[in-house]
C-alpha cells in the first residue's frame, strides 16, 4: 500500500516540476496549467487503479492504457475552453497519460523480484 501512495504522489509531482524547471517566462504558466491537470488526473486515477486491480488488469500496457484514458480526460477542460487547442490537446495528454501510467505501474506494480523469479520459472500458458 505504501509503494501506490509513494506513487501517486511521485507521479503527481514529476510534470509540475519538470514544467518549474523548464524555466523561462512559461515555467509558471506550465506549473499552473500542470497542476490544474494533475489533482483531477490524480482524483480520476485513484478509483481508476482500484477498479484496474479489482479487475486483474495490472500489466504494463494496461496501466499505459489507462493513463492514457485519463490524460484524453484531462485535456477536455483545455479543449472545451479553446476549441482550437485540441489539435495540440489530444496527442499531448495522451502521450502524458501514458507516460504516467507506465511509471506509476513501474513505481507502484512492477516487482522485480517477481519478475526474475517468473523468468526462471517460466509459465506453460
Amino acid at each position: 500500500m505504501v509503494r501506490i501512495v509513494v506513487a501517486f504522489v511521485v507521479v503527481a509531482v514529476t510534470l509540475p516540476l519538470i514544467a518549474w524547471f523548464s524555466g523561462g517566462e512559461q515555467s509558471v504558466r506550465n506549473l499552473a496549467m500542470v497542476a490544474g491537470f494533475t489533482l483531477p488526473a490524480t482524483a480520476v486515477g485513484i478509483p481508476v487503479f482500484l477498479w484496474f486491480r479489482r479487475r486483474g488488469w495490472l500489466r504494463w500496457w494496461q496501466s499505459t492504457a489507462g493513463g492514457v484514458g485519463i490524460g484524453l480526460l484531462s485535456a477536455l477542460p483545455f479543449a472545451l475552453r479553446d476549441p482550437g487547442f485540441l489539435a495540440f490537446a489530444v496527442p499531448a495528454f495522451a502521450n502524458i497519460g501514458a507516460a504516467h501510467g507506465l511509471l506509476f505501474w513501474l513505481l507502484a506494480v512492477w516487482d522485480p523480484r517477481r519478475a526474475r523469479r517468473d523468468r526462471r520459472y517460466p509459465s506453460s500458458a
